[in-house]
């Protein structure tokens, strides 16, 4: 008997579906309960952090239109700097290739 096929995953939906899934959570907390508050403070900044650092490249259709969604979210949220590693790991799957940070000097622009 052999095992369960693999299941496919995609790191960088993963990591959008837990911040997604922490950041409701934190809007959502009561403020009168100032303890849990706290902890969901905690949460929440170590997850902002993980998204604005982020290498991971979508590896599926789908989790590369979860990033480019929460992406557009967080522009229209006034945060950016969580938009441009989104947008990067979506651009890795249509690419085929690694993140590319930015730093290449490949630019549309010049």
């Amino acid at each position: 008997m052999t095992g369960s096929p693999a299941l496919m995953t995609d790191p960088l939906m993963e990591l959008v579906s837990r911040y997604q899934k922490i950041e409701r959570a934190y809007n959502e907390w009561p403020a009168d309960d100032k303890v849990g508050l706290t902890t969901m403070e905690q949460a929440h900044s170590a997850v902002l952090e993980e998204v604005a650092k982020t290498n991971e490249s979508a590896t599926t259709m789908a989790g590369a239109v979860t990033a480019l969604r929460q992406a557009a979210k967080e522009c229209d949220d006034g945060c950016p700097n969580l938009a441009a590693p989104l947008i990067r790991g979506a651009l890795a799957f249509f690419n085929g290739s690694s993140v590319d940070n930015g730093d290449s000097g490949d630019n549309a622009d010049g």
